[in-house]
């Protein structure tokens, strides 16, 4: 169940159901047992957006992740390594502690 709020007519984000598909809990993260993860996957997993996700690859952290689209398509359609996903936790586990 989603938690609106009527006066700005949003939804929270952490109230949204999980993605399809199994995996399990490491340090706190739910972390998808498929070899690669499809953007909505890796937004739950790093509690983040779509959009923002889409943003850490084209910034680079996500070095791996690939554009299974169509030629011509109007999107991409990126899925991303489970290992980039668990070495992305990492990095930021480790700057939040230094």
């Amino acid at each position: 169940m989603r938690a609106a709020n009527t006066q700005c007519g949003f939804f929270f984000m952490n109230d949204d159901p999980r993605p399809a598909g199994s995996g399990q809990m490491v340090d706190g993260f739910f972390i998808y047992n498929m070899p690669t993860q499809r953007v909505d996957q890796v937004a739950y997993t790093i509690s983040s957006t779509v959009q923002h996700v889409y943003h850490h690859i084209q910034e680079g952290a996500f070095p791996n992740a690939v554009d299974i689209s169509v030629d011509g398509a109007a999107r991409a359609c990126y899925r991303i390594p489970r290992q980039d996903v668990v070495d992305f936790l990492e990095s930021r586990k480790e700057g939040i502690t230094a």
